[in-house]
Order: structure tokens, then C-alpha cells, then sequence
């Protein structure tokens, strides 16, 4: 009978966790208690264990990405059990959830905005010609008054950062900002690695620094 591999709270605050390292490879053997991965938790990187025996059949979840707790991020079955349907049934769980979307409404409102603007220049055509080219210079004036106030309605979408718990807790700890760090994990993820090779560079380049005499 098939296994369900969970991702599961290695820590009292762990909400998830990313995979670092899969210790077995689809195909491997495993037996219960057998460690299948390492997993960066919000407070280090702990052991997940086997909890069946079988083969590893499917990996959901790659190394580098992250998964909530629960989430199903393997499957672990009899060689030759046709984990077809199952596979299918947690096929959704496995795609990242993308960030676009909230974007996708402040774009749509400035498109429709500026329309009510075209409208200001008509009252001045029923005018003689001489009135209405003197007016049409003036019409435009409300519209450029009322566009910043579409403009700035657009910064109101906030700015999520991609990094992991752990990298968080690290940049925190170093005092850099994680917004600005170069991300290596999936989707430009700022994982343990990057926060770790910054304080690193940094504290190279202090120890070649000259010392005043």
C-alpha cells in the first residue's frame, strides 16, 4: 500500500520547510526510519524519516523548493503499485502558488481611469470656432490634475519578498536587508546559501582591509 511522504513540523513554529538534499532517489529502496531528506526548517536544517517501506516512487517536491506543513512532498510504494491516480490527485499541491495575480487588479483600474478625462473637451464644440479653439487648450487641464491621483493609488500593492525562514532569520541576524540579496533557490528564492556567502564576502573584505599603522 502506498505511503504518503508528509512534510512534517520538524519544529514547535516550523509553518514550512524547504528541501535541501533528497538522501534517496526515485527508484531507491526504503525502509521505515530510513532518512529520505534534509529539511530547512525556520530554525536549522533537521532529518525527515522514512514512516513505510517500499521504493521511492515519486519526488513532489525538488530540492530547493518549499512545501507546508502537511503538504505531500513524496510517495513511497510497492515496485510495480500503480500510484498513477494518487500522483494525479496531488498533482495541484505540487505547483507554487505565484504572486502575479494581485497585480493584475490596480493595472486593470488605471486602464479606465483616464476615461472620463476625453469627455471634458466636448462641452466647448458647441461654441463658435473661435470659442472652442481657445477652450480646447484650456479642456485638457483636469485630466493632467486627476491622473496623479490614479498613479498614486498604484504603490498600494505591497512588495513580497521570496526567501526562506531561515534565510529571513539570518539576514535579520546580520542586519542586511533581505530585499536587496541576490536569490539562487527557485523563482529567485533567497535561501540559507545566499544570506551566508554575503556575510561571508563581507567579512572577507574586512579582514583585507589595511590597518591603519
Amino acid at each position: 500500500m502506498a505511503t504518503r511522504v508528509h512534510m512534517e513540523a520538524l519544529s514547535p513554529t516550523m509553518e514550512e520547510g524547504q528541501v535541501v538534499k533528497w538522501l534517496k532517489g526515485e527508484g531507491d529502496a526504503v525502509a521505515q526510519g530510513d532518512i529520505l531528506a534534509e529539511i530547512e526548517t525556520d530554525k536549522a536544517t533537521m532529518e525527515l524519516v522514512a514512516r513505510g517501506d517500499g521504493v521511492l516512487r515519486k519526488v513532489l517536491v525538488g530540492e530547493g523548493a518549499a512545501a507546508p506543513v502537511g503538504d505531500v512532498i513524496a510517495i513511497i510504494a510497492a515496485e510495480g503499485e500503480d500510484i498513477a491516480a494518487m500522483v494525479a490527485g496531488l498533482g495541484g499541491r505540487a505547483v507554487a502558488d505565484g504572486n502575479g495575480a494581485p497585480d493584475a487588479g490596480p493595472g486593470d483600474g488605471s486602464m479606465e481611469a483616464p476615461q472620463p478625462a476625453t469627455p471634458a473637451a466636448t462641452p466647448g464644440t458647441a461654441a463658435p470656432e473661435t470659442a472652442t479653439s481657445a477652450r480646447s487648450v484650456e479642456a485638457p487641464a483636469p485630466a493632467t490634475r486627476t491622473a496623479p491621483s490614479v498613479v498614486a493609488t498604484v504603490p498600494t500593492t505591497p512588495t513580497r519578498v521570496k526567501a526562506s525562514p531561515v534565510a529571513k532569520r539570518l539576514a535579520r541576524d546580520a542586519g542586511l536587508d533581505i530585499a536587496k540579496l541576490q536569490g539562487s533557490g527557485p523563482g529567485g528564492r533567497v535561501i540559507k546559501r545566499d544570506v551566508e556567502a554575503v556575510v561571508r564576502a563581507a567579512a572577507e573584505a574586512a579582514a583585507a582591509a589595511p590597518t591603519p599603522p
